[in-house]
């Protein structure tokens, strides 16, 4: 059983934004950084599971969490800006765009389960960092199309204004990134889930997730 969460779930700590007057000495107007994913198994007693773990579904002794992270930051120009009531509006015309990805599974196995349940609670770690694995090319892309974008802030002063639409456009960033990367690993770990009947089916891993790949490339 797989969990996956993101930005989606808590843009304004993965979304965040600064104002800049512009990307001056840059060679590149989007930089991706990847960190390198980070797995981790502990185990539970299923009579006083811990605080920090989901609640499995009946019969099943484990379940993973699969972390999407993806912290955004948007650079750009002032082009317009009037005031509307006691707010300033102005218009922001991204220059740059910064992005930092990571990845973090956590699997949670019954102390007493078999090995079945450890290598199917890995397989569903294998489809996160599947995922991860090119999602710095898709960052990139997503990035770079919002270079040269205008989006709209308001705020009580011509700053915070900006602030608040390059703050608009750091979401934007998170929510294509969520899209693109998390929900469709989140697809891939419920076909691997009803394939393998959540680990209890006698069908390796491996063959699994290939074949819950291959049922989502279909759809």
């Amino acid at each position: 059983m797989n969990f996956s969460k993101g930005a989606l779930a808590a843009s304004a700590v993965f979304a965040m934004c600064c104002f800049a007057a512009g990307a001056r000495g840059q060679t590149s107007p989007v930089s991706v950084e990847l960190a390198a994913p980070t797995c981790q198994t502990s185990l539970y007693d299923p009579r006083m599971p811990s605080r920090q773990m989901p609640t499995p579904q009946a019969n099943e002794a484990g379940v993973t969490v699969s972390e999407f992270i993806c912290k955004a930051t948007a650079t750009g120009r002032t082009y317009m800006q009037f005031h509307s009531g006691p707010d300033v509006v102005v218009g922001v015309h991204v220059e740059s765009v910064r992005i930092a990805l990571g990845l973090n599974v956590n699997e949670w196995v019954e102390y007493s389960a078999g090995a079945k349940v450890f290598s199917h609670e890995d397989g569903h770690a294998l489809i996160a960092e599947h995922f991860y694995s090119r999602s710095d090319q898709i960052a990139q892309a997503i990035g770079q199309h919002l270079i040269g974008t205008d989006f709209f802030g308001s705020g009580p002063d011509a700053e915070a204004a900006a602030n608040d639409a390059l703050n608009v456009a750091a979401r934007e960033v998170t929510q294509q990134y969520m899209g693109r990367v998390r929900n469709p690993s989140e697809l891939v770990q419920n076909l691997y889930d009803r394939i393998t009947a959540h680990g209890v089916n006698p069908i390796e891993e491996v063959d699994a997730i290939e074949m819950a790949l291959h049922e989502m490339g279909k759809l």
